[in-house]
């Protein structure tokens, strides 16, 4: 499963990669970034979500650094972005990245409270069967993005 970094454009030419090879992948939104200039449209995310081929997850509401925050303010960023997702899309959200990798037992438990099934870091792995499903490691495309990510994709 692929990565989809957040900036509009790398996201219109690797979509087209995604489909053009049906890859499935997840997207996390920071939602409070929607229809900002260089992000994503909500008619953008609406054409990706139609196509079943990637999962949206939430990113925040504004990408806040959540290790040692105000923890209401944790709180809020984790079950508000959530909702929103979940309300503007009509979508069940069950993934959440942590915004820069930054997590503590707080935010931890927060996401699960926040009835996330999952959340992952920044931290490179692979998913084992004794990893806890709150802190996961992925493979994720970061410096790999972009014009890169898109010809290595499109050479598979």
């Amino acid at each position: 499963m692929v990565q989809i970094p957040l900036r509009a454009q790398p996201q219109k030419k690797t979509f087209l990669i995604l489909k053009k090879y049906n890859v499935k992948a997840t997207l996390y939104l920071v939602y409070n970034f929607l229809d900002k200039q260089n992000y994503l449209y909500q008619w953008q995310v609406d054409e990706i979500i139609k196509s079943d081929l990637v999962e949206i997850g939430s990113h925040t509401l504004n990408h806040t650094y959540l290790k040692g925050t105000d923890q209401e303010m944790v709180k809020n960023e984790i079950f508000s972005s959530k909702e929103e997702l979940e309300n503007t899309f009509s979508i069940k959200i069950n993934s959440f990245a942590y915004p820069y990798g930054a997590h503590d037992s707080y935010a931890e438990q927060q996401v699960e409270q926040a009835g996330y099934t999952n959340s992952v870091t920044t931290d490179l792995g692979i998913i084992s069967d004794n990893d806890d499903r709150f802190i996961l490691k992925r493979i994720r495309p970061g410096y790999n993005s972009g014009e890169g990510l898109i010809n290595y994709l499109d050479k598979l």
